[in-house]
């Protein structure tokens, strides 16, 4: 790839603490990419870092799978970006008004797990957000398309979700009941604390 880069290759390997390991790839990425000029040496890198950090370091996801027969395998989903609270510690950010697109988030599904083949024994999307029972109707239709695309496959399909339950209602309690979905949920003790982290969009307590 570069002088640069081969020089410090060697060195890596004789890294043994991961947080070293990470901070020292991150200053190899600075060096490489500032004395790079051509793109495709950019992404050529890219390929490396990957192969580096899960194959050559042998972390522990790489010798777990390595030695373990069979996966079960969970897929977090931003289901939508959308929320009616707005608490204090949210680390998603900034809302939107957009729910995900099901034939992408279809897609990205079937090709991560493509990785594991036949050692995948089951997958659960556990669809976040935002708030994911306002995307109701995008979680009915992955679901509708995933179920049979790994039940073909042998791979059991389970699905979950984290809620601040305000958009629960019966027919969605019935839905999720009959297919045993699991639903994450939490308050933040009493009613005076709860309200003062997780207030509705204009304030008011939830």
């Amino acid at each position: 790839f570069s002088s640069v880069y081969q020089l410090h290759l060697k060195d890596i390997h004789l890294i043994l603490d991961e947080y070293i390991k990470t901070f020292y790839l991150c200053e190899l990425n600075e060096i490489f990419l500032k004395s790079s000029k051509r793109e495709e040496s950019r992404k050529l890198f890219k390929v490396a870092n990957y192969f580096i950090h899960y194959i050559d370091w042998r972390n522990p996801f790489c010798d777990y799978y390595e030695t373990c027969g069979r996966f079960d395998l969970t897929l977090l989903i931003d289901a939508t970006n959308r929320c009616q609270l707005r608490c204090v510690y949210c680390y998603y950010g900034n809302k939107g008004s957009q729910n995900m697109n099901v034939n992408r988030a279809l897609a990205a599904a079937i090709n991560l797990t493509s990785i594991f083949g036949p050692r995948l024994d089951k997958v659960n999307f556990q669809y976040m957000g935002g708030e994911p029972l306002l995307a109701w109707e995008e979680i009915l239709a992955l679901n509708a398309a995933a179920r049979p695309f790994f039940e073909a496959k042998g791979v059991k399909f389970e699905w979950s979700l984290t809620s601040n339950l305000i958009a629960l209602d019966e027919k969605k309690t019935e839905h999720m009941i009959r297919e045993k979905a699991g639903i994450h949920c939490s308050i933040d003790g009493p009613a005076r604390i709860h309200d003062k982290n997780r207030p509705y969009r204009g304030g008011q307590p939830s």
